[in-house]
């Protein structure tokens, strides 16, 4: 969390100058199974949770400490800084 004064911003508060991704980055995508699934057009890995849920993207506006900066926007939250990191690799089965 960071300090305004006697203000404490919870580190998930999405902040002035945050925008999120424009909704013309979406598109309807037919997977494997033939179900359709809503995708951003340059989907990366990191845009799906474990789950194959699609989180939003939305910009950061990061200071040289590499915490959040700006005015609070306290009724919102930054969607990248409220889910838990993704793991590198996911463990792989017991050895013998």
């Amino acid at each position: 969390m960071s300090t305004s004064a006697d203000i404490v911003i919870p580190y998930i508060t999405l902040r002035r100058n945050e925008e999120a991704e424009s909704f013309l980055m979406l598109c309807a995508r037919m997977e494997d199974d033939r179900q359709m699934r809503l995708a951003y057009m340059d989907e990366e890995r990191e845009d799906r949770d474990l789950h194959g849920v699609l989180w939003s993207r939305v910009s950061q506006s990061l200071g040289a400490d590499r915490l959040p900066t700006g005015d609070p926007r306290w009724k919102l939250v930054h969607p990248s800084r409220q889910r838990p990191p993704r793991p590198r690799s996911r463990p792989g089965p017991p050895g013998p």
